[in-house]
């Protein structure tokens, strides 16, 4: 028998969701599916699919964004040489 973190306060066996499909529709929190006496998923509220949807685009906006800030950075410290009488 090994140990599980269960990120769950609630947990369901899988053959009882089968069986009641009406919990789906009462779902506010996360809730663990057990089978064979192990987690094998997580049954989240649809608002909190869309919350994680949003914050991983947040990550990749973040991302982007240090990523030009680098580039325009680099590109800062490039020295031109400029002739004075071209301009």
């Amino acid at each position: 028998m090994s140990l599980q973190t269960v990120y769950a306060h609630k947990a369901i066996g899988f053959a009882d969701l089968t069986c009641n499909s009406r919990i789906i529709d009462c779902i506010n929190e996360p809730i663990a599916i057990i089978k064979d006496d192990n987690i094998k998923a997580y049954l989240i509220p649809e608002r909190m699919m869309y919350a994680f949807a949003d914050y991983l685009d947040d990550i990749k906006l973040v991302k982007m964004a240090n990523n030009r800030i680098k580039n325009w950075e680099d590109a800062m410290t490039e020295a031109i040489q400029v002739n004075i009488d071209d301009l």
